[in-house]
């Protein structure tokens, strides 16, 4: 989720390769996506674009998740069934989804004072679909991933597979131990002994934007975007062309 940031490069090592108002309610024309998902504006290229009742909905619910149907259709003017319905729509075709930050860091509750993102680049033959599968295939229970990896994604780094991680800590010292002692052999227990070829760092100084419309110093406010930033800042994708928004 951390985006925009400011850091410090760190250092880089080898490791040597193995062997190994009310609106109208009427139904808009419904047509189905090559995913069996269902959509009221798609183009050409399979690009999903939002109508106006959504694109206000989605508005609100960016500015306050936890809004009520009511809520949403007394600010918007759209009536609230209408509301209930386009909203149930994009969260089932899983366009529309809620997250809840915790934030454990020294701006929150203190329990990390740290975050650095490790770049780990797996050996010539880890392929991204045994990655993904790898992944998938973990025990649903809580382990060093989940304590201490804030964000993490797949990523291609040269043709060769890698995982970006954001990873928290006490410390800067604390970040290395926990990466050497109990993330890389962990990573290496899920995907294979020697998968690991490559490790970078750099050292996260502070996050500024998440997911786009949230810019953390700038527009939030009491976890919430606060209600003087403009709709117009607020990005909920691109408007259809004018004559997909007449069909």
């Amino acid at each position: 989720m951390v985006s925009n940031c400011g850091f410090r490069m760190s250092t880089t090592y080898t490791k040597p390769i193995p062997n190994t108002t009310a609106c109208d309610q009427r139904e808009e024309p419904v047509l189905p996506l090559r995913n069996g998902r269902t959509s009221s504006a798609v183009n050409h290229k399979g690009m999903k674009f939002l109508d106006e009742q959504e694109r206000l909905i989605v508005r609100q619910l960016i500015r306050d998740p936890r809004e009520s149907d009511n809520g949403i259709g007394e600010t918007t003017g759209v009536n609230v069934r209408t509301v209930g319905r386009k909203r149930q729509r994009l969260e089932q075709a899983g366009i529309l989804s809620y997250f809840t930050h915790l934030d454990l860091s020294a701006t929150g509750t203190g329990e990390y004072n740290s975050r650095h993102l490790y770049i780990i680049k797996f050996r010539i033959g880890v392929s991204y679909t045994q990655v993904l599968e790898d992944i998938k295939r973990e025990p649903f229970v809580r382990s060093v991933f989940t304590e201490v990896i804030f964000e993490s994604h797949i990523a291609e780094i040269d043709g060769q597979i890698a995982m970006l991680l954001f990873i928290d800590g006490a410390n800067d010292i604390d970040i290395v131990q926990t990466v050497q002692e109990k993330v890389i052999p962990s990573l290496e227990a899920n995907h294979g002994q020697g998968s690991v070829e490559e490790v970078s760092t750099m050292r996260i100084l502070s996050p500024v934007r998440a997911m786009r419309n949230y810019i953390l110093p700038v527009n939030i406010n009491s976890g919430y975007i606060k209600k003087e930033w403009p709709d117009e800042a607020i990005y909920v994708g691109r408007e259809a062309p004018p004559e997909q928004a007449r069909e």
